[in-house]
């Protein structure tokens, strides 16, 4: 079923469907809730982005809950330079920040830096 969303949404290549699947397990897992309103409720071309973004949203907040201020600070700080650095090469190695580029270029309104 999740291979005719992403032939739906034109996601063809096997390493960004393979990617877009790594994310879609991760979000399956963390926010089952989240995931099934997604799978549900949006038209199929849309659910790979959807569940992206919120994987994206779900590591930023993991990012910065743990540590003192300070820490969760420089965490942010240093998360946005790695996202900023996705969206403006297209590419990273932080498998949700790959996806989010993928994301950012098939869909650019709906992720913007």
């Amino acid at each position: 079923m999740w291979g005719r969303v992403l032939d739906r949404a034109g996601i063809g290549e096997p390493e960004v469907r393979r990617g877009y699947t790594a994310q879609r397990r991760a979000v399956r897992r963390f926010a089952p809730a989240e995931y099934m309103a997604a799978r549900l409720l949006l038209p199929a071309p849309l659910q790979p982005d959807v569940v992206v973004l919120v994987a994206f949203m779900h590591e930023t907040d993991d990012r910065i809950d743990r540590g003192d201020r300070q820490a969760r600070e420089e965490a942010l700080q240093h998360w946005h330079m790695l996202v900023d650095e996705a969206l403006t090469t297209g590419g990273s190695s932080h498998p949700v920040l790959q996806a989010l580029a993928w994301t950012s270029v098939a869909t650019p309104r709906c992720v913007s830096a």
